[in-house]
């Protein structure tokens, strides 16, 4: 019904007018008579008065609302080059709320003038702002020739530069937002090639709520997306993902801003989001040349002790659950005795206290590295029996001397040439120490036995890098029960201040199944302590310290002591049960990860997989697929199910086993990981509340503890 009209043309009556569209002079032709008009208070002299592209004569409302110019603005981010950012997203509508294709829309803001942006045919356009600092300001945008009854459109919106998006429920700059209340905002970020977190653009976005359906939503260029439903509580299933990128959920949350991290697929193929580069080259410090201890002598078999330094990257998008043996040591690459070492560690022979270099030796290899930007660590010390720690990893006799930090930068397809030096002393005997103590391991649901592995394997948060970590040691199963001392490296270090780190120094033990032919199997509990300063003591030794391993039950678990890529006898249809973990305290949240599988490279000091004696160097590699936060009282975990033209999450492997590998596991296309770890949070001072400032870190940064497992399984 034409309720405007119909009030009018009780006017009219009263005026002894017809109503209706009909008699009267009619000047503009538009089906209204010149006299109605004027009582309608549209333009006799214009067809269309509100310029909605509907004569007046046949629009049910001749005063629409007016044209608009929609403004949006992303999360501030850092650029690493212009400082402070924010995307600002244009749209221009016209009064139907129907796209305007091709406006241009003048731009500024209180900080100077901008570029003029047109819309494209979906009415759409955005500008990036930056500022050398955080900084408050308003941000104007006006356009003309929009249609309606004003000449000139404007829009204001005000933008803060000084507060970073933390990944997250509720976090920087929302804390305190609290719960969903007919609105939620969820916000996708991406990290560049050098760490730093953009918005994401093309991010689909799900939320499941009970009794409600709603429509999923892509995030544009600011990398937000707002979900306005009147009446919508939580809690609610949200689903950030992406094709390439891994995807992530969280179930029954109720915070009313989510903020998620989508990295790129860790996928050695063509199709991979990001290429893959190799990092070669030679480590120096060896002989005290970077300011530190000068290393003892030491020959490869021969002598107890021999000179290396273990390269990796730092870990970084990763959680310290995933830390093992596994990713320590790297497939071997070279001929002869060198066969059995692995590529990343850097061996330096040193026959006599007179030698000064280490000739052809020294060097280490890195390959299938992302693109970008990374953080390369060389840790330097000596290792003792070198052919056992190879057999065995949990047997590594390791004692850090030194440490050597680089940001290596690497590009896809090419080999980047580095040198390493080592200029950070680590020594014990020249510094205060941290000693960690391990003991009284938990028990094992497989065995009914306590675990029969610890290692210390203490890290250093580089603030925003990833972890590093500064000693890897396996005294206690060798039977040496006394304390570990470790050395942090100083935070005012030059060579520290030059790389311009902000450390943090975590405490960190392992609990770990016996190694299966030299592989360590999943299944782990790991203490943290975050935030140690030397001197102090630290007692992973007690009911208070360890968590007992999740027990899955659906997918089966497989059998202990078989091969480290037997999958369990069920196929994984979506669903995942286990028993609450209880021993020896209960978690404060579960996180669910599905995972694909590269094969751990051969141990050439084992039999070929023909013989059935094959060994490994370490266990199979896990790769993120999909990342999922469970509250604690859940105990089955089924797939949210996406309506049609969201993009499915890739669930496969997209690197399975070459036919040509000599590695003794096998894991083809359709094998996946189905990982559960369990999370005791709430360390280093700041309360945990799933709903409310959980940030992504702090199942990293304040975790006191932390107990995971895994099975790997066959998908549909």
């Amino acid at each position: 019904m034409r309720l405007l009209s119909v009030k009018i043309c009780l006017l009219a009556v009263l005026a002894t007018v017809s109503c209706g569209r009909g008699p009267g002079v009619d000047t503009d032709g538009d089906g209204l008579s010149d006299l109605q008009e004027l009582l309608f208070g549209s333009d006799p002299a214009v067809v269309d008065t509100d310029h909605d592209g509907v004569p007046d004569g046949r629009d049910d409302n001749l005063f629409s609302p007016d044209p608009a110019i929609r403004l949006t603005a992303s999360p501030a981010f850092q650029d690493e080059q212009q400082g402070r950012c924010v995307v600002v997203g244009i749209r221009a509508i016209d009064g139907r709320g129907f796209p305007v294709a091709g406006a241009r829309v003048d731009l500024s803001w209180g900080l100077g003038d901008l570029q003029d942006v047109v819309t494209d045919e979906s009415g759409f356009g955005n500008v990036t702002v930056c500022w050398p600092q955080g900084v408050d300001t308003k941000f104007m945008a006006k356009s003309r020739d929009l249609g309606g009854r004003h000449p000139e459109i404007q829009a204001e919106l005000e933008l803060s530069l000084h507060h970073l998006v933390v990944p997250g429920v509720n976090t920087s700059p929302w804390e305190g937002a609290g719960k969903i209340d007919g609105r939620l905002k969820v916000v996708a970020l991406y990290r560049n090639r050098v760490g730093l977190l953009k918005p994401f653009q093309g991010a689909s976005v799900h939320v499941g709520a009970e009794g409600v359906q709603i429509p999923f939503m892509t995030t544009g260029p600011e990398g937000v997306v707002d979900f306005v439903v009147p009446g919508l509580k939580g809690p609610v299933d949200v689903t950030v993902g992406a094709p390439g990128h891994r995807y992530v959920t969280y179930f029954r949350t109720e915070g009313s801003v989510i903020s998620v991290i989508l990295d790129p697929l860790d996928v050695i193929s063509e199709d991979a989001v990001t290429g893959f580069g190799t990092i070669s080259g030679k480590v120096k410090g060896f002989f005290g040349e970077g300011g530190g201890p000068k290393f003892p002598p030491g020959i490869l078999i021969t002598d107890p002790r021999t000179p290396v330094a273990i390269v990796q990257l730092a870990i970084n998008g990763r959680p310290l659950s995933s830390m093992s043996m596994g990713g320590v040591l790297e497939e071997p690459s070279g001929t002869g005795i060198w066969e059995a070492i692995p590529s990343n560690m850097a061996v330096c022979q040193i026959s006599s206290p007179d030698q000064k270099d280490c000739g052809e030796e020294g060097v280490f290899t890195l390959r299938n590295i992302p693109e970008g930007q990374h953080l390369v660590f060389a840790l330097g010390g000596t290792v003792g029996d070198v052919v056992e720690t190879v057999q065995d990893p949990y047997q590594l006799d390791f004692q850090p001397l030194a440490l050597g930090i680089s940001r290596v930068s690497v590009v896809a397809g090419a080999v980047t040439e580095v040198e390493i030096l080592m200029n950070i002393d680590l020594s014990p005997e020249s510094g205060e120490t941290v000693d960690i103590t391990v003991d009284d391991l938990p028990i094992d649901w497989k065995t009914g036995q306590r675990m029969p592995n610890a290692l210390i394997m203490p890290v250093i948060d580089t603030g925003g890098e990833g972890f590093i970590f500064v000693s890897v040691d396996g005294s206690y199963n060798r039977g040496i029960r006394g304390p570990v001392k470790v050395r942090f490296p100083d935070s005012d270090h030059p060579e520290i201040k030059k790389l311009g780190l902000k450390l943090t120094n975590l405490a960190v033990g392992l609990a770990g199944r016996k190694a299966y032919l030299a592989g360590d199997p999943p299944g782990i509990s790991t203490p943290v302590r975050p935030g140690v300063k030397a001197p102090a003591q630290i007692n992973f030794d007690g009911p208070g310290t360890w968590l007992e391993i999740p027990r899955i039950e659906i997918p089966a678990p497989v059998p202990d002591g078989v091969s480290l890529d037997t999958v369990s006898e069920d196929v994984f249809d979506g669903t995942v049960t286990f028993r609450p973990v209880a021993d020896y305290t209960t978690p404060d949240l579960y996180v669910l990860r599905l995972n694909y599988l590269t094969a751990a490279p051969r141990n050439t000091f084992c039999g070929d997989r023909e013989s059935g004696l094959s060994c490994s160097l370490g266990g199979p590699r896990s790769h993120a697929l999909w990342e999922m936060f469970v509250p604690p009282d859940m105990t089955t975990v089924t797939l949210p199910t996406f309506p049609p033209g969201f993009p499915t999450p890739y669930l496969g492997n997209p690197d399975p086993t070459p036919a040509a590998s000599t590695s003794p596991h096998r894991f083809d296309a359709d094998t996946i990981e189905v990982e559960l770890s369990a999370y005791v949070l709430g360390a280093d001072g700041k309360p945990f509340d799933y709903d409310d400032n959980f940030a992504y870190q702090d199942v990293n940064m304040h975790c006191t503890v932390v107990s995971q497992d895994s099975v790997a399984v066959r998908v549909k």
